[in-house]
């Protein structure tokens, strides 16, 4: 399988919240990973590819959050019943904020690596 990916994906969780304000869909989810355009994370229910959703991303040990909106690019159901694969473009985040969670990220992708070394 060819990678389309663009930007690197990091397999780090950090908390975040979801809410589709045309709907009443809101949900509380860890990402599964992310990268500098996208997210992906479970959700309860499944959220058709095209909606718009307003993030809430909460970096551990940092106090003010991450307000991103974005599209959702992908859905598919999980392998655990009930629950929803689902993978977000970011479309509007500011860029200090792009900036810290991706920090972060590659932070902990040296933590994981030197301890694997």
């Amino acid at each position: 399988m060819v990678e389309r990916r663009k930007f690197m994906r990091f397999s780090t969780s950090v908390d975040v919240k979801y809410r589709v304000p045309e709907r009443a869909i809101e949900g509380l989810s860890l990402s599964r990973d992310f990268s500098r355009e996208g997210i992906g994370f479970t959700g309860n229910r499944g959220i058709p590819s095209g909606t718009h959703l307003e993030l809430e991303i909460n970096i551990p040990g940092e106090i003010a959050p991450i307000f991103a909106t974005g599209e959702v690019a992908w859905v598919k159901e999980s392998s655990k019943g009930g629950e929803f694969d689902i993978g977000v473009k970011l479309v509007k985040m500011d860029s200090f904020d792009r900036s810290r969670l991706l920090e972060y990220a590659y932070n902990e992708w040296l933590k994981a690596r030197s301890k694997a070394v």
